[in-house]
């Protein structure tokens, strides 16, 4: 997920997961305060995701990042809502393709292949889009 967020911006990391592996952070936060620009690190078995985060899931340890203060919601949305529509639209033209069968049976069998990865790459896209989205509008 790359919202653009300046390296200077304090940022609050949250963190979920057994003990033992919330445990390594607290024990080495001293290398990730080199590395970014930490205000806090909260780590526990039962820390709540904030709202309007960011997730990443490591080894079974949730790694929540606020985007309160950091990035202007609304935009993000706004352009994170046309990025969507435009890769619906390029999907839909290559599952129409796909789905005539005259163009799959008389292209040749690179062409075929090339519109299916395209439309492998453009779901991946979409799915990675709705999940930014999401970590955005949940609460």
């Amino acid at each position: 997920l790359d919202l653009g967020i300046s390296p200077k911006k304090e940022i609050s990391i949250y963190c979920r997961g057994e003990k033992e592996k919330t445990n390594i952070l607290i024990n080495n936060n001293n290398h990730l305060l080199q590395l970014v620009n930490i205000r806090k690190i909260e780590c526990g078995e039962n820390i709540k995701k904030p709202d309007h985060s960011s997730t990443i899931v490591i080894n079974n340890l949730e790694i929540f990042l606020s985007l309160e203060g950091l990035i202007n919601i609304e935009k993000e949305l706004t352009r994170l809502d046309l990025k969507i529509k435009d890769i619906k639209a390029r999907m839909n033209n290559v599952k129409r393709k796909l789905d005539n069968e005259g163009f799959v049976n008389k292209a040749p069998v690179k062409v075929v292949e090339h519109e299916k990865n395209k439309y492998k790459s453009y779901l991946e896209n979409y799915n990675k889009l709705m999940e930014n989205y999401n970590n955005l509008t949940s609460k």
